[in-house]
């Protein structure tokens, strides 16, 4: 296993696909206490439910980019649908947390076996936590793999009346936008995309100009 730690960034990865690494009780409760840990990325973890249902994550203050990890090597044996502990609530609590560093989330997202138990009306919230949010968190990316499919999403949505109101507009091809409240320049992009049985979601802020749009 090798690590790499520099100025709020940690690095802990295994390159040896016989020898899997993983996080024992310790080493996440030292996680936990990295208060000030902005950049974190995890690779080839032999063992993947080690979330403790987010609160590996909990006392990250700083946390704006996660990148979940596993290379071709590691993942030969992976070929049934997994659910990794982490769900909306998760992505809910980086909301507004660092309101100049751009979210960069990245969960597994080229493996379509390894999802999140994301359901539909946390999306809804995400939606509507970002949107109201006092200021526009700008996101680079938020990708993952869910079993929620896009009717579900859209069922969800039209309880949650995201439609009703404007705050999420349906746009062609399984695509959604929803314009931050007090800062009409920036939109909300959400696309979803089929993969076999399991979706691939995509979030991302761009920059509303008369010409289109621009990422932020």
């Amino acid at each position: 296993m090798s690590k790499f730690v520099h100025r709020g960034s940690l690095l802990l990865s295994s390159k040896r696909p016989l020898f899997p690494w993983q996080l024992g009780p310790k080493s996440q409760k030292r996680l936990q206490n990295l208060t000030h840990l902005d950049t974190l990325i995890l690779e080839n973890m032999g063992i993947l439910n080690i979330f403790d249902g987010n609160n590996l994550f909990c006392g990250t203050k700083k946390l704006n980019k996660l990148h979940l990890k596993l290379d071709h090597r590691h993942r030969m044996d992976i070929d049934e649908i997994t659910t990794i502990d982490l769900d909306g609530y998760f992505l809910l609590n980086l909301i507004g947390k660092v309101p100049v560093a751009p979210l960069d989330i990245s969960i597994y997202y080229d493996i379509p076996v390894l999802v999140l138990q994301f359901d539909p009306l946390q999306m809804c919230a995400l939606i509507r936590c970002w949107r109201t949010a006092p200021f526009a968190q700008p996101i680079t990316q938020i990708v993952f793999n869910s079993i929620v499919t896009i009717s579900q999403f859209h069922d969800a949505a039209e309880h949650s009346r995201l439609f009703q109101y404007g705050e999420l507009l349906p746009v062609p091809y399984c695509r959604f936008h929803s314009i931050h409240t007090f800062n009409r320049n920036v939109v909300l992009k959400l696309a979803c995309y089929a993969n076999g049985n399991v979706t691939q979601w995509h979030i991302q802020t761009e920059i509303l100009k008369s010409s289109g749009y621009k990422k932020i």
